[in-house]
């Protein structure tokens, strides 16, 4: 995955997120892309399938590599990892 790689990030607000894009801003990856919850809910499936439809019609347009970043992390899950 090169710096110029396109790269979504859900939950950039959140603990994880925020520090997932330190730390990649901080590698020097300049393509990223965060939508915040007010523009995308991620639980309504219908606005997640037409919002990652435009993204892959995007970058097949542009010819652009493309890397898909999601938080996968819940609470219950992070407890146990930081237990």
């Amino acid at each position: 995955m090169g710096n110029n790689s396109k790269i979504y990030i859900a939950g950039h607000k959140g603990m994880v997120g925020s520090a997932l894009v330190r730390n990649l801003q901080s590698k020097g990856y300049n393509n990223l892309l965060t939508v915040p919850h007010s523009e995308l809910d991620l639980l309504k499936q219908n606005d997640v399938q037409k919002f990652f439809e435009w993204f892959d019609n995007s970058l097949k347009k542009n010819l652009e590599e493309f890397k898909y970043v999601t938080r996968l992390i819940n609470q219950s899950v992070f407890c146990k990892l930081i237990s």
